[in-house]
């Protein structure tokens, strides 16, 4: 029995349509290729004893050891102690620390606030502050700053002295921020703004006028991001007190911190978990009743000055800081090892890609639809 040949037309409009279809996946590709960041190393952690607190985002990991009553930072490039502090760490489940890491701040399950300062003569020496839920560490270790959970009033404590020395409007965003690198300002959210205040006199110096929630503040100083209840991050130069740019920022957005060069923003979200019985429960009206909620938890890092999305990457909690410019460091979920995330490069020659796969995928589904359209006419002629 003789087969039918296949015109040549047809099978021109078949290799266009699969041509079409392979641009098509091809520019879905590029367009998500941002996301898709993988760890590139993972250094095993041998550390049985010891548990982890809550750090702010940005800031070293931090672990304690109950049984020799010792605190210590892992370095996030080789995951090696150093710092150790001795003391009562029983009851301790979070740290704030100061650059120069001569003082710290450790909060106790009992509402216990102590600071740690690491005197010239090696010698820690210890005071107690009210019950604040906010602590921030000047980078020289020679002052702290805090306010309670629902205080609107930052106070300011000078460690030697070991007392309040001053008060200033505002909170501290809730991101283990406020000092500037130089130890001589202090940033917190009021009503009107971010008030940075000169410690010297106690006056602003400047208000950045945007309502926000969080703030971050660049390595250098120079630089402040800031998120709003909109999660929309705005770059603000701290110099002149003005807007260098605005974006859209990630939702959910929890805490803010910066890559070592400024040059990235790294913003840790919370999305809650929701599953496939969820839909169900809701499509039927069932109600859920008491339970616990399950969050998704990653890190979103930006660009800086432009908004452009260099990956996200899945985080447990604050745990997470830039182990250099390029390098993301978080905490595997088991707490066993430190992930090394290595972020892309700029994405201008991405998004150049992406836009020319998207325009052959338009001209290819183009012709072969005229291809196609042309063949029926001639079908329907005959």
């Amino acid at each position: 029995m003789a087969t039918t040949p296949v015109h040549p037309r047809k099978i021109f409009r078949r290799v266009l349509g699969l041509l079409a279809l392979l641009a098509w996946l091809g520019t879905a590709w590029t367009f998500w290729q941002p996301r898709l960041v993988q760890p590139r190393t993972k250094l095993p952690l041998d550390l049985p004893s010891h548990s982890f607190v809550t750090v702010p985002a940005g800031s070293p990991f931090a672990v304690i050891n109950p049984s020799k009553d010792e605190l210590a930072f892992l370095d996030a490039a080789s995951g090696q102690k150093s710092g150790v502090l001795k003391g009562d760490m029983k009851e301790v489940y979070r740290v704030a620390e100061a650059h120069s890491r001569k003082t710290l701040a450790t909060f106790m399950l009992d509402g216990t606030v102590t600071v740690w300062h690491q005197t010239d003569t090696g010698k820690p020496v210890t005071f107690s502050l009210p019950a604040y839920a906010y602590v921030a560490c000047s980078p020289d270790g020679q002052m702290v700053a805090g306010h309670g959970p629902k205080e609107n009033t930052t106070r300011l404590w000078d460690v030697a002295a070991q007392k309040e020395v001053g008060s200033f409007d505002g909170h501290l965003g809730g991101t283990g921020a406020g000092f500037f690198p130089d130890s001589r300002t202090l940033a917190t959210v009021t009503g009107e703004g971010v008030k940075l205040w000169d410690l010297a006199t106690r006056r602003p110096r400047h208000t950045l006028a945007h309502r926000v929630r969080l703030y971050a503040i660049a390595p250098d100083g120079q630089s402040l991001a800031t998120s709003d209840a909109g999660d929309r991050v705005t770059l603000w130069d701290c110099a002149t007190g003005q807007e260098r740019a605005s974006y859209p920022g990630p939702d959910n957005a929890q805490m803010m911190f910066f890559s070592p060069d400024g040059s990235k923003v790294g913003i840790t979200v919370a999305h809650p978990n929701s599953t496939w019985h969820d839909g169900l429960s809701s499509w039927f009206g069932g109600g859920r009743g008491f339970e616990l909620m399950s969050f998704k938890e990653e890190t979103a890092v930006l660009d800086a000055a432009t908004g452009q999305d260099c990956g996200r990457m899945p985080c447990f909690g604050s745990n997470v800081l830039f182990a250099d410019d390029k390098t993301l460091a978080t905490l595997s979920k088991t707490g066993d090892a430190i992930q090394l995330w290595e972020l892309p490069p700029g994405r201008a020659l991405q998004g150049v890609g992406a836009w020319a796969c998207l325009g052959v995928a338009l001209v290819l589904t183009g012709i072969w639809w005229y291809a196609r359209a042309a063949g029926q006419k001639v079908k329907r002629e005959i």
